[in-house]
């Protein structure tokens, strides 16, 4: 059932973000919903990714730079938007992280719903300047050998 409220919220929310993240530790369920609250410094300490996290991490930057070259043409900028938007849905649906490492990555995952929606929109400077954003915060929070954004 939670499944099924997350895909719903990230099809839903994609420009308003206000819902806060819940893992207190007397809390069975495992709740998804969106924080557009800022990255937490971790200092030195990142979190570990699963590969299917570091799978889709890499087909969002994939995408993005496969949008850079077709940044004039709006409705390639938009299929680009929905094929993000459908990647982070996809991670909600697989989101098998350790509560810490999943709260630190709603608000990335945020970000980068929130620039897929200018996207879609055919906004493609917000977009990516919104998701740019977001993987760079990605990078700061998690482990992900190889990862070059």
């Amino acid at each position: 059932m939670n499944k099924l409220i997350c895909i719903v919220l990230v099809i839903t929310l994609n420009t308003a973000f206000s819902n806060e993240h819940n893992h207190s530790k007397d809390s069975k369920e495992h709740d998804h919903s969106i924080s557009s609250g800022k990255v937490k410094d971790l200092g030195a300490k990142k979190f570990i990714p699963t590969e299917d996290l570091k799978i889709r991490m890499e087909k969002i930057l994939n995408l993005v730079k496969k949008n850079k070259k077709n940044k004039d043409n709006k409705t390639e900028v938009k299929k680009v938007g929905k094929a993000i938007s459908l990647v982070i849905s996809d991670i909600f649906k697989t989101c098998k992280l350790e509560p810490d490492a999943d709260e630190a990555i709603h608000p990335v995952l945020a970000g980068i719903l929130t620039g897929s929606s200018a996207f879609e929109k055919g906004d493609y400077k917000t977009g990516l300047s919104r998701i740019h954003e977001s993987l760079l915060d990605y990078e700061k929070l998690f482990s992900h050998e190889e990862w070059k954004h």
